[in-house]
């Protein structure tokens, strides 16, 4: 089999902070590349997984930005639409700096925001919020993208920091994410 670290178009060298989980980094070619690849690998009898990073993304992802905008009108007490809903709730957010927990890393989301994001590995890697259920069917959507293309399956990375600091509840959304692979493709490797 075959492994391949990272391929999401990403702000940084080693591709953990993810802007697009639907398209390939163009260093390292094009989406039907990918493609192409798989249907090699599968030719020669080689399986293809891919590293899938679901705890947090790049800042960049536009995910990023439709949640710190709802997010800042549901603390303002604004309407938010539905699509700002399904948004808001996206990262890990507290409203202030006094409300991030004890051992947790979180950074002022930007000058035009008075509230804070979740980002254990770098400012550049906003935490997902993995209790929503609006990420959850998204994760589903990209997983199965992948799996649809005939990707094999997933190497899940920094999988003891979808909760930070609890074990339990990282365990709990292990198996939410397997059980969810399996419906999709249940030969899939994780």
């Amino acid at each position: 089999g075959i492994w391949l670290m990272p391929i999401n178009p990403s702000s940084s060298y080693h591709k953990y902070d993810v802007n697009n989980y639907y398209d390939v980094d163009p260093s390292y070619g094009t989406l039907e590349d990918l493609k192409n690849l798989i249907k090699e690998c599968h030719n020669r009898g080689i399986k293809l997984i891919i590293d899938l990073v679901l705890n947090h993304s790049g800042k960049a992802n536009p995910y990023f930005s439709k949640a710190c905008s709802a997010y800042d009108k549901y603390l303002k007490g604004m309407t938010l639409t539905e699509e700002e809903e399904k948004y808001k709730d996206f990262y890990v957010f507290y409203p202030n700096q006094a409300s991030v927990p004890k051992g947790i890393t979180a950074y002022k989301a930007g000058s035009n925001y008075n509230f804070y994001y979740e980002g254990n590995f770098s400012s550049n890697m906003p935490e997902f919020n993995c209790d929503s259920e609006a990420v959850k069917a998204e994760f589903k959507n990209i997983m199965k993208f992948y799996l649809d293309l005939g990707i094999d399956g997933f190497r899940l990375d920094a999988v003891k920091y979808f909760y930070f600091n609890n074990t339990s509840k990282s365990i709990e959304f292990l198996r939410w994410i397997n059980t969810t692979v399996k419906e999709i493709k249940p030969d899939a490797y994780i």
